[in-house]
């Protein structure tokens, strides 16, 4: 007779879902509260504001058409204002959405999908 316990392992940690994994999120910037180091975001006209955080690893590329060229949001937070059109790829770190990348001007065409050409990696 075999007597002992079984042990059933994950690779995934129970805690980690969907939520932790980047997205892209599309819209207007409603807010900036560069202090703080995070805007709001707006998806559509009756979209449900969204807070977005930022940090000095944070990628601001000012023209989607060369995603070569990019500057540290927190060096240059004054290249993005309230109005603009932004493509956002946000990862969930606790309780907040934090911006790996913020590109101005984003098309429209880009709302679901990434952009064309576009580097990989945090």
């Amino acid at each position: 007779m075999l007597a002992g316990a079984g042990c059933v392992c994950s690779p995934v940690p129970l805690w980690a879902g969907p939520h932790h994994f980047p997205e892209w999120l599309q819209g207007e910037v409603v807010k900036i509260d560069r202090p703080s180091h995070s805007f709001t975001l707006r998806s559509g006209s009756a979209g449900a504001p969204t807070e977005v955080a930022w940090d000095g690893k944070t990628e601001l590329f000012a023209d989607p058409d060369k995603p070569a060229v990019h500057v540290p949001l927190a060096q240059q937070a004054n290249l993005l204002q309230a109005g603009d059109r932004v493509l956002v790829y946000v990862q969930m770190r606790g309780h907040e959405r934090h911006a790996i990348r913020v590109v101005r001007d984003a098309p429209a065409a880009h709302a679901k999908t990434k952009p064309q050409n576009f580097p990989e990696g945090n």
